[in-house]
């Protein structure tokens, strides 16, 4: 639980280096990612979102991890070896099956 108290005092930073063409992001997503100014913890993200911490910080890990964001402190639950370009192919893949319906 301590981890987790550390991380709702993270302050989130756009990456000015970050490539975001043909990221495709959720509504949430988007609505996530306009609230980060630099001045805001993630507490405050899920204040004024109004969605669960435990969501906010999956998709605060998912910025990070594909470098849309720096936010030291932000544990990453799902470290791995995949390159930047893999985990964005993963990220379109998954995209496209969630569109996708039993029938298809």
């Amino acid at each position: 639980m301590k981890g987790k108290e550390k991380q709702v005092h993270v302050v989130p930073k756009l990456n000015p280096d970050a490539q975001l063409e043909g990221i495709t992001l959720t509504p949430e997503e988007s609505f996530i990612l306009s609230r980060i100014d630099g001045s805001v913890s993630v507490m405050d993200i899920v204040a004024v979102t109004g969605l669960e911490e435990e969501k906010v910080i999956a998709v605060l890990q998912k910025f990070a991890s594909m470098g849309i964001i720096d936010a030291p402190g932000l544990k990453q639950e799902d470290e791995c070896d995949l390159s930047e370009k893999e985990r964005r192919e993963i990220d379109v893949f998954v995209k496209k099956l969630e569109e996708k319906n039993y029938f298809e």
